[in-house]
């Protein structure tokens, strides 16, 4: 079963801005995740892993002491639209500021460890502000297609024992963007996300929809199909024929408390996914209706 180390972060913000909220509320759902939320810099940052930024209008002294935790093995993210310079340390200035638009991005190397199991591009409503980088080693993770030419829109390198990464994407609201944001403050901590495959169980190995559950789970990078649960004998034995290397279950309790299995595609009467989406989430694993992640 895949388990990542918890990550301890502070966002600094004198924002309501109600796109943060949706933001805040995303990286507190994730388990691993300690999320605090504050309007000025601790004197003593030991307690977190990455501090975040939000349009960096901070202070000399506050920039001073967040290149010093940066330095000494901290991470550190700015969300940045506006029109102060950004600090040396980020390695990226600002370009000119262009009108709303609904922006294609793109990651700049496509097996980069942040693009798993997402899109090959992500469609972005928000204003179009390019990075310039200014240092050799700064890297461009994410680019947004401008005037026929590529625009760096989330850059990232290393200082000293820790990182820095910068962002001018603004739609905090949208899924795609939320989960590039939570795997990059992993990277930014030092820490690696387990990369390990998460394992795969279908609860109900019904004719019609069975093999095709298995073969997606085999088929989809990041996904491993470990498991397989019916009540009736025949199918179970249609399930070993499919796939010889799974293990075999007879109840919705085994499958929900084996090990190996992170997530448990629900493929049973409509009438039951409630009762078992309940049973799997609380042997703390993952439900997903037919292929459909649940909420």
């Amino acid at each position: 079963m895949i388990c990542n180390s918890p990550v301890s972060i502070i966002f600094l913000t004198e924002s309501d801005d109600a796109s943060l909220s949706a933001l805040f509320s995303y990286l507190r759902s994730m388990p691993h995740v300690r999320l605090s939320v504050k309007t000025q810099l601790p004197q003593d940052l030991s307690p977190y892993d990455v501090v975040v930024t939000f349009n960096d209008q901070n202070s000399d002294h506050t920039r001073d002491a967040l290149t010093q935790f940066v330095r000494s093995g901290g991470g550190w993210l700015t969300l940045v639209l506006s029109e102060h310079s950004l600090p040396s340390i980020l390695g990226a200035q600002l370009e000119p500021l262009e009108p709303p638009a609904e922006l294609r991005v793109l990651f700049e190397t496509p097996g980069h460890p942040l693009a798993v199991r997402l899109p090959d591009a992500i469609y972005l409503n928000g204003c179009q502000r390019a990075l310039t980088r200014t240092a050799d080693d700064t890297e461009t993770i994410l680019y947004a297609d401008w005037h026929y030419s590529h625009k760096a829109v989330l850059t990232y390198r290393g200082e000293g024992k820790g990182r820095v990464a910068c962002t001018t994407l603004q739609a905090y609201s949208e899924p795609k963007l939320q989960r590039i944001l939570y795997r990059l403050l992993y990277q930014l901590s030092g820490q690696e996300m387990n990369s390990g495959s998460l394992g795969v169980g279908i609860l109900g190995y019904a004719p019609s929809v069975g093999r095709i559950h298995g073969l997606g789970a085999e088929k989809t990078p990041g996904f491993a199909l470990h498991a397989v649960c019916d009540l009736n004998p025949e199918r179970l034995q249609q399930a070993r024929n499919d796939f010889p290397n799974v293990k075999i279950h007879d109840s919705a309790e085994k499958i929900s408390s084996d090990p190996d299995v992170d997530l448990v595609i629900v493929a049973t009467p409509p009438n039951t996914h409630a009762r078992l989406c309940l049973q799997i989430m609380d042997n703390g694993k993952h439900p997903s209706i037919d292929g459909k992640p649940t909420r």
